[in-house]
C-alpha cells in the first residue's frame, strides 16, 4: 500500500484540515492516509480542546485511515523536536511520504533553507551568534542568519507553517529517510483571525470562538460530522475547563522543589527563575507566561515550560527517549482490512493499549497517564483516562 503521513494537532479538525487531507489524496494516489497527533496536551504546550480520541474520530471521518499518538513527551516541544518525531514516527510505519502545508508554495526554497539551517555555512553561523549576542531569540536570530546566507529567508520563516515545513525537511535530511515531502500551499485565508463564510478558518480563531460561545461561526468552519462531534463532546461535558487547568498549574509551580525546577528541560540562563517568580504572584497560566516572556525569550517558551512542570516532563526523560520507538493507535477506519495487514509490517510495536506488555518501560508512558489525569481532571473525569479511552473505530 502507498502510505503518505501527516503530522497534525487538529485542535480541533477544520475545513481547513478537511481540504488538506483531501488535497493530499487527490496529489498522492494515496491507498492509506497515516495521521501523527498530538493527544492531551498541544506543541505548544496548552490543553487541547478535546479528548485525542474524539478528534482522531474527527479526523477519520473526514479523509484520514488511522491516526497515532504523538505523545505529550515528544509534542510538547519546539519545532523542530516535534518534527523530528512525527517524522521518525510516520517513517517507522511505513509512509514513503509525508504531506503538510506551508504558506510558501515554492518547495526548493524551503528545501535550501532546510539545507542551509542543517549544514550552515561558515558566514551564517557567524550571523547566528553576532544575532544571539546581540539579545535576539534563537527562532529570530535564526532567521537573521538564514537572510544573511539565503536572501528572503526571514520573510518565508516568519510564517508559521513555513516554519514547520522547513523543521519537516530538516527532519528528513538528519535521519536520513527516503521520504518523499508532498508541499500543499496555503493561502493567507488558512491564518485568519476571524471566522467567515468560504475563508478557511484557523484552529485558534475557532477554539477562541468555542470559548466566547459563539457556536454559528463554529459551525461554518468545521465539517458537518466534526461539528457534531464537537456538539456531542461538549454535551457529554468532555472539554477541560481552564480555571482548574490554571489552579492545577499555578499550584505544581508554587510547590516544585528547587531538583525539579533544575530537572526541566530545555533550560538556559537561567530561564526557569523567572517563571517561578512570575508564578509567585500570578494566578493564571497566561498571566505567568505574559509576565514571564521578554524579546529573548518568547511566551511559547514558557508556556510549554509550565506544561512540562505540571507532567513531570525532565530533561532525563527528553534525552532517555529522543524519538517515538512504539506507536499507540487512537483511531481507524475499519473498511481498510489492507492497511491493517500493512501496519503489521511497522518497525516500531503497534499498539491499540496502553497497557501492551510492548509499552512497559517507555518513557513517554508514565508522562501520557499524567497528562490525560490532568486533562480529564479538568474535563470533570475520572482519573485513569489513557487507559479507559479506547480506540475509535469508523466505516462508512
Amino acid at each position: 500500500m502507498r502510505l503518505v503521513g501527516v503530522v497534525c494537532e487538529y485542535n480541533p479538525f477544520h475545513l481547513g484540515h478537511a481540504w488538506h487531507l483531501a488535497e493530499t489524496r487527490r496529489l498522492t494516489g494515496a491507498d492509506a492516509i497515516l495521521c501523527v497527533m498530538s493527544t492531551a496536551f498541544t506543541q505548544r504546550g496548552e490543553a487541547a480542546l478535546l479528548s485525542p480520541v474524539a478528534r482522531a474520530e474527527m479526523a477519520l471521518r473526514a479523509g484520514a485511515d488511522a491516526v497515532f499518538a504523538l505523545p505529550a513527551l515528544h509534542a510538547v516541544r519546539d519545532a523542530e523536536h516535534f518534527a523530528l518525531s512525527g517524522v521518525s514516527l510516520l517513517a517507522a510505519l511505513g509512509c514513503e511520504m509525508i504531506s503538510f502545508g506551508a504558506e510558501c508554495a515554492d518547495p526548493g526554497r524551503l528545501s535550501a533553507l532546510a539545507e542551509q539551517m542543517e549544514h550552515p555555512s561558515a558566514a551564517s553561523r557567524q550571523a547566528l551568534q553576532a544575532a544571539l549576542a546581540a539579545g535576539q531569540p534563537h527562532a529570530a536570530a535564526m532567521r537573521t542568519a538564514m537572510e544573511a546566507a539565503l536572501p528572503g529567508a526571514e520573510a518565508i520563516l516568519a510564517q508559521p507553517n513555513n516554519q514547520l515545513a522547513v523543521a519537516y525537511l530538516r527532519a528528513i535530511e538528519r535521519l536520513h529517510l527516503p521520504m518523499q515531502p508532498v508541499l500543499i500551499p496555503r493561502t493567507s485565508a488558512h491564518a485568519a483571525e476571524g471566522l467567515s463564510a468560504g475563508i478557511l478558518p484557523s484552529a485558534g480563531a475557532i477554539r477562541a470562538a468555542v470559548r466566547r460561545g459563539d457556536w454559528l461561526s463554529v459551525q461554518s468552519a468545521l465539517p458537518e460530522e466534526s461539528f457534531s462531534l464537537l456538539r456531542r463532546e461538549l454535551l457529554a461535558g468532555n472539554m477541560p475547563d481552564p480555571r482548574i487547568l490554571d489552579a492545577a498549574a499555578v499550584y505544581r509551580l508554587r510547590t516544585m522543589t528547587e531538583a525539579e525546577w533544575h530537572n526541566l528541560p530545555g533550560l538556559s540562563e537561567g530561564i526557569e527563575n523567572r517563571l517561578r517568580k512570575a508564578a509567585e504572584t500570578h494566578t493564571s497560566v497566561e498571566a505567568i507566561v505574559q509576565a514571564a516572556a521578554t524579546r529573548r525569550y518568547p511566551a511559547a517558551r514558557f508556556c510549554r515550560l509550565v506544561a512540562h512542570a505540571l507532567l513531570g516532563i525532565t530533561q532525563v526523560d527528553c534525552e532517555r527517549e529522543p524519538l517515538p520507538d512504539s506507536a499507540l493507535l487512537l483511531g481507524l477506519r475499519t473498511d481498510q482490512p489492507g492497511l491493517t495487514a500493512c501496519l503489521k509490517q511497522a518497525s516500531v510495536p503497534v499498539c491499540t493499549r496502553p497497557s501492551d506488555p510492548a509499552l512497559r518501560g517507555e518513557a513517554w508512558l508514565k508522562a501520557e497517564q499524567t497528562a490525560m489525569d490532568v486533562w480529564a481532571l479538568a474535563a470533570g473525569l475520572p482519573q485513569g483516562l489513557l487507559f479507559t479511552q479506547g480506540v475509535a473505530a469508523v466505516k462508512d
